[in-house]
């Protein structure tokens, strides 16, 4: 063979071989799964060795026993114990027990103790420092100071543990964006749950108790607490600390020894729908220097005091039920506040206000106060309409406070106050005067109602009978219910209508007959009209309807009468 030949041979083969070269693609190992047993067959005897060996995205299943080591896990692995009661790793008064110091790391179904607990030395069932997309679930976490504890983390998920006898259970530490769900918290000495300087973080669906705190954040924004139960702790159930925007939301709070709910320093937070219950010695829900926040629709039974609003300006208190307190709602060196829609009953006072001033306070109902319903100290300018004070001990007790009784055309109902109405409006005729400075001037001769439709629109009534299965049918634009009272009485009805919801010409039936007296044209100020009607008193179904125009049904009439005439013409020809 000639040199030539060989020198084009071995370029050819050369050539061929880059290619397949460029050509090859590494193959990846599929995850692997390891085996830990303490002292049975397995790939390892020990944690530690296990993720020594260990590849990213590998899982390290270890079998019950007892593990008496400190483990770190630096790679992106996933730990699996066997049985969370029976596969314990014991820290043996160390610092940790396991220590998570990578991203997209898995801890599952291990017993995790006996971290030290002393304050000099503070050990952690779980720490993870500065990782990412964590997730620590379904594990038993005992004797520890900290249960788990994850600073500057971000993206990561505590859910489903059981975390007992620590000195604080869970610890979020300048962390965001993570999750607390679902945990037995329990029997902790100092916390349940804190978040520390972390903002938008949740903590839902999870059982708090027996702790000096049970669920607190501090210095921690946008966070939100919803559907946890926090009961029998030392002073606060759930507390937010100079967190701003949080939201508290349907929450169970009971038979804590402090107070129920604690809003302090957090502005712009909203309290929704819990239930506070049995909060012994202070109060169901607290709002403390915490300007523009709104608690709404909670229900407060049988607290020492049932809301206090403290040193709180531009805040709303709404469709809150109290029951059985010893101050219903209280509120102290207050500002331009609004208090609404609220039921308080069988309270030692219903409402109490000091140095509080330029608040509106409408449409609450106050009833069965053992000692007062309204007391008012040192607070001027305030408005009161639309409310109920009923079968309270007194009804108020005023000092050194000057403040308005009512809107421009109606006032408050007082149950003891019982005047005439010579004009069938209502309204009873003469002022109820409480004391020289304070004077309702359109008391109501029946109590207040308020009933939503939709859109935020609502109709509403001033009523001496009891009102019941209340409807708006939006197609029909028809209201309907029933209204009921003492048999042979006179009962009324003065009614508000929004005219978003009907036209202002309207036809009332009592029993489908309309009602010996009727006014419908009381009052009008162009976005509501107000009617007036009587009945004598028994059960009746009373239906208000918009009633077609007679101009409206003239002009039908006359364009019927024309075709009439138009066809028989042309029948005629």
């Amino acid at each position: 063979m000639s040199r030539r030949l060989l020198v084009i041979t071995f370029l050819i083969i050369s050539m061929g071989m880059l290619t397949l070269a460029f050509n090859i693609k590494p193959i990846n190992a599929e995850p692997k799964i390891w085996t830990v047993d303490d002292n049975g067959p397995a790939d390892f005897h020990r944690i530690g060795e296990a993720i020594n060996a260990a590849k990213t995205g590998d899982t390290i299943f270890v079998k019950n026993g007892i593990y008496y080591e400190s483990v770190i896990v630096n790679k992106t692995l996933t730990l699996i114990g066997e049985n969370s009661a029976a596969t314990i790793v014991d820290a043996n008064q160390t610092e940790f027990a396991i220590s998570i110091t990578c991203s997209n790391v898995k801890i599952e179904g291990f017993t995790l103790c006996n971290a030290s607990q002393f304050n000099s030395t503070q050990g952690f069932g779980i720490k993870a420092y500065n990782v990412t997309n964590c997730l620590i679930n379904g594990n038993i976490l005992c004797f520890n100071y900290h249960g788990i504890r994850l600073a500057s983390c971000i993206n990561s998920t505590v859910i489903n543990n059981n975390i007992t006898s620590n000195r604080i259970g869970i610890l979020f530490e300048s962390s965001s964006n993570c999750t607390v769900r679902n945990n037995r918290v329990y029997s902790n000495l100092y916390n349940g749950i804190l978040i520390k300087n972390s903002d938008d973080c949740s903590v839902h669906d999870d059982y708090v108790a027996a702790t000096n705190y049970g669920i607190r954040t501090e210095y921690s924004n946008n966070c939100t607490i919803e559907n946890n139960t926090a009961k029998k702790t030392i002073w606060y159930g759930i507390q937010t600390y100079s967190s701003n925007n949080s939201k508290v939301n349907n929450n169970t709070v009971n038979e804590n020894y402090g107070t129920g709910i604690s809003i302090r320093y957090s502005p712009n937070c909203t309290i929704n729908k819990n239930v506070l219950e049995n909060n012994r010695n202070w109060y169901g829900l607290e709002i403390y220097l915490s300007n523009n926040s709104r608690a709404a629709d909670n229900t407060l039974n049988g607290n020492y005091h049932g809301i206090q609003l403290l040193e709180s300006n531009n805040c709303e208190i709404n469709s809150n039920e109290v029951n059985g307190s010893s101050n219903g709602i209280y509120g102290d060196s207050s500002l331009n506040n609004n208090v609404s829609y609220n039921t308080i009953s069988n309270s030692f006072y219903g409402l109490f206000l000091s140095s509080s001033n330029k608040s509106i306070i409408n449409a609450n109902t106050i009833k069965g106060s053992r000692y007062r319903g309204v007391w008012i100290y040192n607070s001027i300018q305030n408005i009161f309409f639309h409310n109920n004070f009923v079968s309270n001990a007194a009804q108020a007790f005023i000092d050194n406070s000057a403040n308005m009784w009512n809107s421009s055309i109606e006032g408050n109902y007082w149950s003891n106050y019982l005047g005439k109405d010579q004009n069938f409006d209502g309204i009873i005729d003469e002022a109820y005067i409480l004391n020289e400075n304070n004077t309702d001037n359109h008391p109501l001769l029946g109590s207040f109602s308020n009933f939503k439709t939709f859109s935020a629109l609502s109709i509403y009534t001033i009523c001496n009978s009891t009102i019941s299965n209340f409807t708006y049918d939006l197609n029909n634009h028809r209201i309907r219910f029933i209204v009921n009272g003492t048999d042979g009485t006179i009962g009324f009805c003065r009614m508000s209508i929004p005219h978003a919801l009907m036209n202002e010409t309207y036809y009332v039936t009592v029993d489908g007959v309309e009602p010996y007296l009727v006014n419908y044209t009381l009052y009008d100020n162009g976005e509501k009209r107000w009617i007036y009607f009587a009945y004598m008193h028994s059960p009746h179904e009373v239906v208000i309807v918009s009633e077609f125009p007679s101009i409206a049904i003239l002009t039908l009439l006359i364009i019927a009468t024309l075709l009439a005439v138009i066809i028989r013409q042309k029948k005629v020809n």
